[in-house]
């Protein structure tokens, strides 16, 4: 993980991140793909999370695979310009496409298809789902 001197950053754009997608999986059997770039916010994956355990009712285990580096600063409202950037509002990160968001370690496909269909709802960008070593792709 990159240690940073200053934790305010300057605004950045999703086609200037550089970092390598993960692509492929490494931990589960079944994986949430993003089939587009985009911006996930913490609160955004909370809720996904807590649909996984609650279909999955602790018989599998949920690797979340993406890490929130990019803070997201506001200014006071009533605040004249100047004085430098605001405080940290909210920490998000930038997928690209084909990333893993998520993995599930588990064998039951029928609960999981019910969770992805779940999960399609909430999902703040478009994602599909994966199977390790095979070539199952489910889309929405």
């Amino acid at each position: 993980m990159q240690l940073f001197v200053y934790k305010k950053r300057h605004q950045i754009k999703i086609s200037q991140v550089t970092k390598t997608s993960i692509s492929h999986i490494l931990y589960g059997f079944y994986g949430i793909k993003c089939l587009q770039a985009g911006v996930v916010r913490v609160n955004q994956l909370e809720v996904l999370r807590r649909i996984w355990s609650k279909i999955l009712k602790r018989h599998a285990k949920i690797y979340i695979r993406i890490f929130f580096v990019f803070p997201i600063t506001t200014k006071p409202i009533l605040t004249r310009m100047g004085k430098g950037v605001g405080n940290i509002k909210e920490w998000v990160c930038i997928v690209k496409k084909g990333s893993i968001l998520m993995e599930i370690n588990s064998l039951d496909l029928l609960t999981i298809k019910k969770g992805f269909g779940l999960v399609l709802k909430k999902a703040p960008i478009p994602v599909c789902l994966i199977v390790r070593n095979v070539s199952l792709l489910i889309k929405a």
